[in-house]
């Protein structure tokens, strides 16, 4: 007898679940989708793919390694949001997206358009350190932030060790006793 009531509450009451994907989900201000690129805003420092703890943001070089993309595979993204956290030209952001269905795992990866990347060589070592665009960001944030007595001689500083990759800027920093072991 109990068996037969609790088919006929079941049979007059509403479902309990959702109706998708007949009716979306509605979800809540923080839900962090799989994360969307703007080309135009990237400015090619890469700190994202640096940042990845699943690696689903990489660079891919193409060609002589004068060419790069950014891609970011989804079967790998956690959505943590250190990507979107990291990018200092907010270029990177969370999509409102929640359903990835795809026919193919090509559509689950996101490509940026194929760049030519105007890499600056270290001095020392010949080796490729960043995109032009990057640096140039890097001089205005110090241009526009520090204050006028300082600047002159930070601008200074930036350009000589801009243009040392992390390796050889390491080693001039220790010649000139700047290293930061003598901080700690």
């Amino acid at each position: 007898m109990k068996l037969l009531k609790e088919i006929l509450r079941a049979l007059t009451r509403p479902p309990v679940t959702t109706q998708y994907p007949a009716k979306p989900a509605s979800l809540p201000p923080s839900f962090r989708g799989p994360p969307d690129f703007d080309d135009a805003r990237c400015i090619r420092c890469f700190a994202c793919s640096s940042v990845c703890p699943t690696g689903a943001c990489y660079v891919q070089d193409i060609s002589d390694g004068e060419r790069t993309v950014l891609i970011i595979d989804y079967t790998r993204c956690i959505s943590c949001g250190r990507c979107v956290t990291i990018c200092p030209t907010d270029a990177l952001h969370h999509t409102r997206e929640y359903s990835l269905l795809a026919s193919r795992k090509t559509l689950y990866t996101l490509s940026s358009t194929e760049v030519d990347v105007r890499f600056i060589r270290c001095t020392e070592c010949n080796q490729p350190i960043t995109d032009v665009s990057h640096i140039r960001f890097i001089a205005d944030r110090l241009s526009e932030n520090l204050p006028e007595e300082v600047r002159d001689r930070a601008l200074e500083d930036f350009k000589r060790f801009s243009s040392l990759c992390p390796a050889c800027r390491t080693k001039l920093a220790r010649k000139l006793g700047t290293s930061p072991e003598k901080w700690c």
